[in-house]
């Protein structure tokens, strides 16, 4: 209403005077109408006399238009006005007001409050612009007290509301300012979370985020601001920048215990960019994929998230204080043990007992806190942000920073930290199959406490042994002295036998996570992040690690599962066991003899079957026995070929293995999860090339299509496929350091080889049409290409040569 008389007023003088229509004399109005006036008051004549100076309009209200809006609202805009009327004069009135709105936007939970009421309120207020005016109050507060004149010698009195800046904000250091403040801030904060569109509204606003991390500094106002800014950037379109706030490390060096874990919550969101909160493209075509990847790097070079990392590496007791929150007795366990170890009265804690409860217990759990003593009560929330403090510290083991991360939290005993937290989860208990009543992260959440912290600590783990680079040193921190010394006797080829159980007296953290995963069921939440952790260790590791991990019972494990028809049922677990798997062997002679001693000529016939029938579950092995293949040849004291029966089945099938590989997915079924394929195939036909044989390879692929009738389903599907692959690769400089470094190959090689096969003439190329359609020895010492391609069924070929 106030909107619509600030456009119209000046509309009805204006065409009052174009009319012609000058006042009555001496002031005084018609007769008629100033009876109508009085008897039944219509709101241009208002506005008329208004404008003609005859009467003022004070407030809205005189509007007779607002009685009935007002009515219709149930009384809201009469609340705002109020509220807006009481902040001109002093402390006492505003907090009236604002305990009226209060009442009606936030009722006390012990109310059971009627919900569909409170939303309509919740919306009348949003509608009214009521957010606007406590963001404006919060901003310039209202005065101490009533005295405004300028010579006013009262203490409490504030500075004058138009000589504070707009983005300035004085300390509260009044009890009645910070609580009034906190109530706008609760207020604020209700109001976000039922209606998310309204934090991305005051995200844009100048400086609303900076004068919010300056009510952290106050713990009257640290718990609704942290849940406020977290409310806020959780809708952001762009990462905030922790640069941009003043003062930012004496804040976070100003944090209890309780605030830190509390922040973290802060943290969590801006230590990622927007665009990797759905980081999985496995589903999107190639052309969309390929799109998201230019956008990407049409970005700025240095992302804020960058920034944020700099920022906060760059504060020297936030590791520290990290780590610490991982230690006993800030462990999180499943929630009747968790209660129970909080409630043991020998606990020595040195906590600070200011908490609010009805902001940091977990939802759902609020009656049986407020029976627990603040110290329990405040351990009990450092456990419930468990999460978040994982989530920061993987983060920031991911980022740019990650290698200078890295040695940090190494010096600071991570690993010791993380051995400790894994005996205090409980693995064996399944995940719950539904989501908690009331959502942890507002409506639509699906998290669930548990599983989410063991996931986050398994990620972790995969983080802190991930590196592109020689990582041996924190590697071998996941193992014990004692069983660094039984690997050391493998090695030696001293009859080592290392049983995995759950007695875990004297065995580091790997042992620990080692056999949870062969105790998993396959279809388990868990199983792929356990296997990521071990994958991870095992990349780039020396093969003593490879030994202790196959004298441990994992190789076994592994040939015995793929072999399993549960891994067919359960999505994902197949890919699970072979990407492992291929790690294990990579590179490892000692290893694939003992995979050899394994699988015997049944097993090794039904294990190769199921292998070469799901070639993107299996690929990445195939491509980790080529690789080391090619490599023992040229150590032939290393390695015996001739006794190895992979290397039989990958010299008897090599083109038959490349065809399948090449057309195994389309253009259109690209993705993520599948470009593995087109890696694996380059492979073969790199070794090709430099054994002078990979034109004999197109030939052979011209002349299937030929006897196929199918012309161009081999060699002009996979050109189509590397000609993305060439602009995949174009925009990500990590997925090729990553490729260069998990295949030993550098990138210019590989990229040296699709351009010749992209290239527009000569035997190599995918677009000449083969000159010659004979034969030739490429596929294998006794199986010509010829016979390949006539007979290129594998399952016709998984004998293995004697």
């Amino acid at each position: 209403a106030t909107m619509w008389v600030s456009k119209v007023w000046p509309w009805i003088g204006e065409a009052a005077q174009k009319n012609g229509s000058p006042p009555p004399p001496n002031g005084t109005a018609p007769g008629h109408a100033r009876m109508r006036s009085r008897r039944n008051p219509n709101m241009c004549d208002l506005l008329f006399q208004a404008q003609m100076g005859r009467t003022k309009l004070r407030r809205t209200k005189d509007l007779p238009i607002f009685s009935r809006v007002d009515k219709q609202f149930e009384a809201m805009p009469s609340l705002i006005e109020d509220l807006e009327n009481a902040q001109k004069q002093s402390l006492e009135p505003t907090m009236r007001a604002l305990r009226r709105l209060m009442e009606l936007l936030a009722p006390p939970m012990t109310e059971a409050p009627d919900q569909v009421v409170t939303q309509r309120h919740r919306a009348a207020f949003i509608a009214f612009r009521g957010p606007e005016l406590l963001i404006r109050v919060l901003k310039r507060p209202p005065p101490m007290c009533s005295c405004l004149a300028g010579s006013c010698q009262c203490p409490l009195r504030q500075t004058p509301v138009d000589a504070q800046p707009v983005d300035d904000i004085e300390d509260p250091v009044p009890d009645s300012a910070a609580k009034f403040r906190n109530e706008c801030l609760c207020l604020l904060r209700e109001l976000c979370y039922s209606s998310p569109h309204l934090c991305e509204e005051m995200f844009k606003q100048r400086g609303f985020i900076a004068s919010l991390f300056k009510f952290m500094a106050h713990k009257e106002t640290f718990d609704n601001a942290v849940v406020l800014v977290e409310e806020t950037l959780a809708m952001r379109c762009e990462t905030f920048n922790l640069a941009t706030i003043p003062d930012f490390h004496n804040l976070v060096e100003g944090l209890d215990t309780r605030e830190m874990a509390f922040f973290c919550r802060v943290l969590a969101q801006v230590v990622f960019e927007p665009d990797d909160q759905h980081p999985d493209h496995s589903g999107s075509k190639s052309m969309d994929l390929l799109t998201a990847r230019r956008a990407h790097t049409e970005q700025v070079a240095v992302k804020n998230t960058d920034h944020n990392h700099a920022v906060l590496v760059g504060i020297p007791c936030l590791l520290p204080r990290l780590v610490k929150l991982l230690k006993p007795p800030y462990h999180h366990r499943s929630a009747p043990e968790a209660l129970f170890a909080l409630l043991q009265p020998d606990r020595d804690l040195h906590l600070d007992p200011h908490i609010d409860a009805h902001f940091l217990v977990p939802m759902g759990m609020f009656a049986l806190a407020s029976q627990m003593s603040a110290p329990h009560l405040e351990l009990f929330t450092l456990a419930t942000h468990q999460v978040e403090v994982l989530f920061v510290l993987c983060t920031l083991l991911a980022g740019k920073r990650k290698a200078d991360v890295q040695d940090a939290v190494v010096k600071l005993g991570i690993v010791d930290v993380l051995t400790s937290m894994f005996d205090y989860m409980k693995w064996d208990a399944p995940p719950a199959d539904t989501p908690p009543p009331e959502r942890i992260h507002g409506p639509g959440c699906e998290c669930n406490p548990e599983s989410a912290l063991r996931i986050q600590f398994l990620r972790i783990v995969h983080n802190l042994c991930e590196r592109d680079c020689e990582n041996q040193s924190t590697k071998m921190l996941l193992l014990t002295a004692e069983e660094r010394e039984q690997t050391e006797r493998a090695v030696r080829g001293e009859s080592v036998k290392l049983q995995v159980s759950a007695d875990n007296t004297g065995r580091g953290l790997l042992h620990r996570i080692l056999y949870v995963f062969m105790n998993e069921s396959p279809d388990s939440t868990y199983r792929f992040w356990l296997a990521s952790c071990i994958e991870a260790f095992l990349r780039g590791s020396n093969p003593r690690n490879q030994l202790y991990l196959c004298h441990s019972g994992l190789l076994a494990h592994l040939l015995s599962s793929i072999s399993e028809d549960c891994n067919l049922k359960c999505p994902g677990a197949l890919q699970t066991n072979f990407d492992l798997l291929g790690e294990l062997l990579k590179f490892n002679p000692m290893v694939f003899r003992m995979a050899n001693d394994i699988l015997s000529t049944t097993k090794f016939s039904a294990f190769i079957q199921l292998a070469v029938t799901h070639l993107i579950d299996s690929n990445v092995f195939i491509r980790s026995v080529v690789l080391s293949l090619e490599r023992f040849s040229r150590h032939p004291e290393i390695y015996d070929l001739s006794a190895c029966a992979l290397h039989r089945f990958i010299d008897h099938n090599r083109f038959v293995l490349l065809r399948d590989l090449m057309t195994v997915v389309t253009i259109d079924e690209i993705n993520q999860e599948n470009i593995c394929c087109l890696n694996t195939a380059l492979v073969f036909l790199l070794y090709g090339h430099h054994r002078g044989v990979m034109s004999e390879y197109v030939d052979s692929m011209r002349r299937s299509e030929v006897e196929a009738d199918r012309p161009g389903y081999i060699t002009a599907n996979f050109l189509q496929l590397l000609e993305f692959w060439k602009e995949y690769y174009a925009f990500r400089g990590k997925d090729c350091l990553s490729l260069e470094y998990s295949s030993g190959i550098r990138f210019f090689e590989w990229r040296a080889l699709v351009d010749l096969l992209c290239g527009e003439a000569g035997p190599t190329s995918l677009r000449t049409p083969g000159s010659s359609m004979g034969g030739g020895t490429a596929c294998g010492s006794d199986t010509t290409v010829g016979a390949c391609a006539a007979g290129g069924k594998l399952s016709s070929a998984l004998r293995v040569k004697k």
